[in-house]
């Protein structure tokens, strides 16, 4: 395979021999160009000793080349002080260094990629049934990451940086509240957690009913359309293992239209609520939402896809506006949901118990928010056991599974409406609409409470602020 590997001979010596005459080249080929990068091994031999003197604080140069060559044994290998010589003559010019620094390395790009695929061919070949999704799963990490090798870090002034916080600084002082992540439009929430943080776990949980899909929903129309503070929405893939995606649509459709749930099942809109229907589509139908509606993945299905979906550029096309109106932001993937973890299946046909398989799923939810450098937000059911208390608020003992999804969430966000267990009628009336987001853990802020409204019928959670109908910030 090494001689049907492309390479380019030439090319190589042209980096080495810009990197002999000017000395500074090697500060742009090293951000661009790792020593396998090249093919020949005489040429990666040279460069290795290049890098090797740059740190060292020496010159490059032939002589000193020579020297380091012949302390490593290689002086040989590259043909001596010669075989270093007859880099001069294939120097182009500065200009070209960096050109050809960046062929050298997607050249590097292609022969890692064929080798991998060909060690994934002969590894498939003995992989057993069982291990089947492990094997897919690891198959395309290795692959990804040659894709992403592309990207080096950049050398930058310290001026343009420092330009560049303070212009953030100014940003920050001009909201109402310095919010580092991704808001999820709830004024306190946002306050109290700073917004969802890239690499972190969120888990939401509640008892069935009290509305853990509806807060889910309501954050990603906060975060995945325009809103009136002018931010600019970013994409959310939503998972629903539970409801189809019709049904997330329709519950989108009357929580932005703030229209009655169940008359819009049963065909009974007035012609005003159809008015606000009609609009709320117009607005939705421009959401930077995907939902997946797949039945029962595993763990390592969601990995899989959402790596696939964060790769898709075609997703995320340039600034502007398309020919259809739909407004285009070259935006990265801004949060993923999971809706619900409990309903995802480990990569294995079988556990011990359920709880280790909880285990592995709530593992490899954390390592998707590391790897993708995201929010996760994973909504999780609750045990009976809140139920038969005298204080129904929820505990992070009551988290179903509970040992690993506790450990592995940054955040713990429990949904409490009172109403849901007040029988007596006047006191239901009198606590109606109130809602608690209860943050049992957060592993870099304070825990506490913040008070919401939920409007039933609406299925949507409002700020207390809002109550008299200003909508969502």
């Amino acid at each position: 395979m090494a001689g049907r590997l492309p390479h380019d001979a030439e090319l190589e010596a042209s980096v080495l021999g810009g990197i002999l005459l000017n000395n500074d080249a090697l500060l742009q080929v090293q951000s661009l160009v790792e020593p396998d990068d090249f093919f020949d091994p005489r040429h990666r031999a040279i460069y290795e000793a290049a890098l090797r003197l740059q740190e060292a604080g020496h010159p490059i140069d032939p002589m000193t080349l020579e020297r380091a060559l012949a302390a490593s044994g290689d002086l040989g290998k590259v043909g001596g002080i010669e075989g270093i010589g007859r880099l001069l003559s294939r120097y182009t010019g500065a200009h070209a260094v960096e050109r050809y620094a960046k062929i050298l390395h997607d050249l590097g790009r292609v022969r890692k990629m064929v080798q991998i695929c060909a060690e994934i061919a002969d590894e498939g070949q003995q992989a057993g049934i069982d291990a089947l999704g492990q094997f897919v799963d690891e198959a395309e990490r290795r692959v990804l990451e040659v894709g992403q090798s592309g990207r080096h870090s950049q050398v930058r002034p310290m001026r343009e940086i420092v330009v560049e916080r303070f212009q953030a600084m100014q940003e920050r002082a001009d909201l109402p509240s310095s919010i580092t992540g991704v808001r999820t439009g709830y004024a306190k929430l946002d306050e109290m957690t700073g917004g969802l943080q890239p690499g972190d776990l969120v888990i939401l949980a509640a008892r069935p009913s009290m509305g853990k899909t509806a807060l889910a929903l309501n954050i990603c129309q906060n975060v995945c359309m325009s809103r009136r503070d002018g931010s600019q929405p970013l994409p959310v893939l939503f998972f629903s293992l539970e409801m189809s995606a019709e049904q997330l649509v329709d519950r989108l459709l009357c929580a932005e239209a703030r229209v009655d749930a169940s008359r819009y099942r049963r065909g009974t809109l007035s012609k005003t609520e159809g008015a606000r229907l009609v609009e709320a589509g117009a607005r939705l139908s421009k959401a930077r939402l995907w939902v997946d509606d797949s039945a029962a993945p595993t763990i390592l299905d969601i990995r899989a896809r959402a790596r696939r979906f964060r790769q898709d550029r075609t997703l995320f096309p340039e600034p502007g506006d398309g020919e259809d109106g739909v407004p285009r932001y070259n935006r990265p993937l801004g949060l993923i949901v999971v809706d619900y973890l409990q309903l995802c299946r480990g990569s294995r046909a079988r556990y011990d118990s359920r709880e280790q398989e909880i285990s592995e799923i709530s593992r490899g939810l954390k390592a998707i928010a590391k790897e993708l450098d995201l929010p996760v937000v994973a909504l999780s059911q609750l045990n009976r056991s809140v139920d038969s208390r005298a204080d129904h608020r929820p505990q992070l003992s009551d988290l179903r599974e509970s040992g690993a999804i506790e450990q592995d969430a940054d955040v713990i966000l429990f949904i409490y409406r009172p109403e849901r267990y007040e029988t007596d009628e006047e006191k239901r009336r009198a606590v109606a609409g109130k809602a608690e987001v209860i943050i049992g853990k957060q592993r870099n802020g304070p825990t506490g409470t913040v008070h919401l409204v939920f409007f039933g019928e609406h299925t949507r959670f409002e700020n207390p602020a809002e109550f008299e109908g200003a909508g969502p910030v």
